[in-house]
């Protein structure tokens, strides 16, 4: 700084202000500034141990998303397997309907062959 008479520079006694009050403002606003770094610091190790958990969960999500593919492609195998056997039990069914149907057609048929013979008996008897 300058003084306007003589064109000397001033000293800071000359103003008045000691270099232990021009300094304690900086030093002030240093510690402030490392508190802040080691808080962030801090913040930044909760941050990682955090994200290392999220990876961890994630981890786990997607083995337990491949077990229930795995788990979906069984019950889509054991579905398709009991759909089969359904198909080839209604077959089955259909068949064993079809047969006594036919067995009992053909009882009717000899029945009314045989009420025929005994009418035909009766009236030579």
């Amino acid at each position: 700084m300058k003084n306007d008479k003589d064109d000397k520079p001033v000293t800071l006694n000359q103003l008045g202000i000691t270099l232990e009050k021009f300094i304690t403002p900086i030093y002030t606003r240093l510690d402030r500034l490392e508190g802040d770094v080691t808080e962030l610091k801090k913040d930044v190790g909760e941050i990682k141990i955090d994200l290392n958990e999220v990876k961890v969960v994630q981890v786990k999500q997607g083995e337990d998303i491949n077990k229930l593919k795995t788990d979906v492609g069984t019950l889509k195998s054991d579905f398709d397997t009991m759909s089969s056997i359904q198909l080839r039990m209604e077959n089955k069914l259909g068949d064993n309907i079809q047969a006594l149907y036919d067995k009992g057609s053909s009882h009717d048929d000899k029945l009314e062959d045989h009420n025929k013979r005994i009418t035909k008996l009766e009236k030579t008897i």
